[in-house]
């Protein structure tokens, strides 16, 4: 019968790591149950859904025999009892003969879980979970929260699972790994570039935003992280544990294996790369201040007039050393200068969203700007952060904005 005795931190950190693809199912559905195995010296704990799974490893300090199954119990009740215990407990959690769970710790009596029913097998894993993971690439953890996180932030989600625009484009090769998305209801794109990849041969994932935003967490314990695919299923898998993690120095150690995955998206991704060749650069830009843009915004954005489709732009106006962001509507009106560095040849006039225009340069890591119209076009502007503060800005990320046809 299932049996172990593990810590109790260690437990409940890998059910946080399972927790987001947790599906609420009809009641005594399996879909919603933790599921466990007992395997050397540790236990499997694992979840999935219609599109995701999740596997964790965690060390016990005591067993019983390899291969037992827990009784499938709700996760939530699971969860809420660990959330009970205080930590730096060890706590044993057996089947018991009600085709339940125990757990206790201490000498207090053994709180109950009742079992879902039925026969508890885990279930077959696709062939993937069992794939040499060192034959994915290998991508520091790092890459994947900023990809993620800043991906997830241009990408207008629509919600579906199966739609291509939910979807960032990561390519590791050697040197350099990118990443690539676009929003075709805001007419943004976004490239980003590190050159910490050692990849012989360019190997190339689709990767849902908003979802690996919220999962990459699972991999705070590591430097990198292996992802490899087939035909169905992307699979990410712990590859390199951070000796000193600085995003989670207060984690378990006991987690000694972490795999991810979800279903591939089909069709082809558009070839965002193409808009930052050195064809479509821009022969100048203008610098500006970060900061003082933000609280322009902030000021345009206190009489935006939300309930007008036709106000919704404001004004971007940049000649010589000036650079102007202003706006008007029946609440009211805003005229800012931005201190700049710099001069143009050539004055720009565009208008953009106030949100779609804000959400680019809020993740750009620049004390400075640059703006500029893209070589061959003149409706469509490069945003970079600039590195003429101090040089201090070496990252290599990119946007790329349309503006709007109406300027007011």
């Amino acid at each position: 019968m299932f049996s172990i005795t593990v810590l109790k931190e260690s437990i409940y950190e890998a059910v946080t790591y399972i927790k987001p693809i947790v599906t609420k199912d009809v009641r005594n559905s399996k879909n919603d149950c933790i599921m466990m195995i007992v395997k050397q010296g540790s236990v499997e704990l694992f979840m999935y859904n219609a599109h995701e799974a999740v596997e964790v490893d965690v060390v016990c300090s005591k067993t019983s025999t390899k291969g037992d199954v827990a009784p499938f119990v709700s996760f939530d009740v699971f969860s809420n009892i660990l959330d009970t215990i205080p930590d730096g407990n060890y706590i044993d959690i057996k089947e018991n003969i009600q085709g339940g769970i125990d757990i206790s710790y201490g000498t207090r009596k053994p709180m109950v879980i009742n079992g879902k029913g039925g026969n508890y097998v885990m279930p077959t894993k696709p062939a993937i979970f069992s794939a040499d993971r060192k034959k994915g690439a290998s991508i520091d953890v790092s890459f994947l929260f900023e990809s993620a996180r800043k991906a997830s932030h241009i990408i207008q989600k629509d919600g579906s699972v199966t739609s291509m625009n939910d979807y960032y484009k990561v390519t590791a090769g050697n040197p350099d790994i990118t990443a690539e998305c676009i929003d075709t209801t805001t007419k943004r794109t976004f490239y980003m570039k590190r050159g910490n990849s050692v990849e012989p041969t360019p190997k190339t994932f689709l990767i849902n935003a908003e979802r690996m935003e919220k999962m990459a967490k699972i991999f705070k314990n590591y430097y990198n992280v292996y992802v490899l695919a087939d035909k169905s299923i992307t699979m990410f898998a712990a590859d390199t544990a951070a000796v000193i993690n600085s995003q989670a120095p207060q984690s378990s150690n006991d987690i000694v294996d972490i795999k991810y995955a979800r279903i591939n998206i089909t069709g082809n991704f558009p070839n965002i790369s193409q808009f930052y060749g050195q064809q479509y650069e821009p022969k100048e830009f203008i610098t500006v201040n970060k900061n003082d843009m933000l609280d322009a915004i902030a000021r345009v954005e206190a009489v935006l007039d939300k309930g007008n489709a036709i106000q919704q732009a404001m004004k971007i106006s940049a000649k010589d050393i000036e650079f102007n962001i202003s706006y008007t509507s029946v609440l009211g009106s805003v005229d800012e200068s931005v201190a700049t560095q710099g001069k143009l040849a050539k004055p720009i006039l565009a208008a953009f969203k106030p949100d779609v225009f804000k959400d680019i340069i809020k993740n750009i890591d620049s004390e400075f700007i640059d703006i500029g119209v893209m070589n061959q076009t003149t409706n469509n502007y490069l945003i970079r952060g600039s590195s003429i503060a101090n040089n201090k800005y070496v990252s290599e990320d990119k946007y790329t904005l349309l503006t709007l046809a109406h300027i007011p």
